[in-house]
């Protein structure tokens, strides 16, 4: 009897401890996004089949990326998916005649343990003008004895058409928005990003210095064209800093300011006589001792090419959620002239401070590692594709999807295209 009750507690044991380890199982799920195509973008009528569109899931929480093709119906199968939080984002281009048909689609899913999900996204479409691009955006840089670390920053411009294109009609700005880091609110509601968006700084390329730019080259344009290698102190990593002093253009505030009563800054703001100055049309940031700024997270950068552009009284826009006195004025523009578009938030789980339309930039990119300093000097380079580039000329890949589009350095490289 003793070896028969002996038995059976066994049993109950062994039964027991399946019990629990049942219980502690990850349990995971499977994601299955299928992908729609419009049948018209802008005048367009679309063909296209959805078969063999890459999807990407990324997992906001470490940045881990999974990506499918889709099959002929246009699903994609995640399979085993941890629960967490998740972006995902697609992109795929048509060529149509010489114009080039983007089709795009990004969102967001909350995975729950154990439960499956399904989500249908529609592509959305627009005609891709064949421009110039954004190749390099070198905002977060670091911090140095001297002269300010706020001044060492630029933006690359690149041709990556076969044509040569110029600078007749092109403005770059800087689109508000908020950074997505803690204790941020979004985007104002009263000012919905969509066919319009509302820039903080506008600034005009000179239309008396009008530049042409071959293919696979490109233009810089610097906040203070200067060589920050030179005397830099010896405990400083020269391969953080880049030498501005031959940049095509500078962004010197002080006449635009002085224009307004105001002194401007001789210490934030140099010029140097060699190197044409932008035109500013409009800063956010105006006073004494105000500069032009380059943020390195939260703002969009923009080209927009439009040759009768210009700010009337009507052009200015103020959020109705501000609580500062005065309100922060901001400039709308029409988001059918931009030719180009980076969004750069905080971190990778920003997504919900999209400052552009998804039809600009499908998702956004950023500069400094989550929770790291904010002068990381991390620059962001623009992926060459390798497929398409030639001994004479380098292809930069361009889907208006900046999460992919993009890629981390250390090492800012003015006029040296594609990483």
């Amino acid at each position: 009897m003793k070896k028969i009750l002996t038995l059976m507690a066994v049993i109950a044991l062994v039964l027991s401890s399946a019990s629990c380890s049942d219980d502690d199982t990850v349990k995971l799920s499977n994601l299955t996004v299928t992908l729609t195509t419009p049948t018209e973008v802008e005048g367009f009528s679309i063909d296209a089949s959805v078969e063999g569109i890459p999807v990407t899931l990324t997992n906001t929480t470490d940045n881990t990326e999974t990506t499918l093709n889709t099959d002929a119906a246009g699903t994609a199968i995640f399979e085993n998916v941890a629960a967490g939080s998740y972006s995902i984002s697609a992109s795929t281009n048509l060529e149509i005649g010489v114009n080039n048909i983007n089709l795009i689609a990004s969102s967001t899913a909350s995975i729950l343990a154990g439960i499956d999900k399904e989500l249908t996204l529609p592509l959305v479409g627009s005609v891709k003008q064949n421009d110039l691009i954004i190749s390099e955006i070198y905002t977060s840089t670091p911090e140095f004895v001297g002269l300010s670390y706020l001044q060492s920053k630029f933006i690359e411009v690149y041709n990556n058409t076969d044509e040569t294109l110029t600078t007749e009609g092109l403005i770059l700005a800087t689109i508000a928005g908020r950074s997505g880091n803690d204790g941020d609110r979004t985007w104002s509601a009263s000012l919905p990003i969509g066919e319009k968006i509302y820039a903080s700084n506008v600034l005009r390329f000179p239309q008396d210095n009008i530049k042409s730019i071959a293919p696979g080259e490109g233009i810089v344009i610097a906040l203070n064209a200067i060589d920050y290698t030179d005397g830099l102190p010896a405990d400083k990593d020269a391969t953080k800093f880049a030498d501005l002093s031959n940049s095509d253009f500078e962004c010197y505030s002080t006449d635009y300011l002085q224009g307004l009563g105001f002194t401007g800054s001789m210490f934030f703001d140099s010029d140097n006589s060699e190197v044409a100055n932008m035109d500013i049309l409009y800063m956010y940031n105006q006073g004494n001792n105000a500069f032009v700024n380059f943020s390195s997270s939260g703002e969009a950068y923009v080209l927009y090419r439009d040759a009768n552009f210009a700010i009337t009284d009507d052009s200015y826009v103020e959020e109705a959620e501000d609580t500062a006195d005065p309100k922060t004025r901001y400039v709308t523009l029409e988001s059918q002239y931009v030719i180009d578009g980076v969004c750069v938030l905080a971190n990778s789980s920003a997504a919900a401070y999209q400052s552009l339309p998804s039809t600009i930039d499908a998702s956004f990119t950023y500069c400094k590692e989550d929770g790291g300093a904010m002068n990381s000097g991390i620059t962001l380079i623009r992926k060459k594709d390798a497929s398409a580039s030639t001994d004479s000329k380098v292809v930069l890949i361009d889907t208006n999807n900046s999460a992919s589009d993009f890629t981390q350095s250390e090492n800012p490289t003015p006029h040296v295209y594609g990483e």
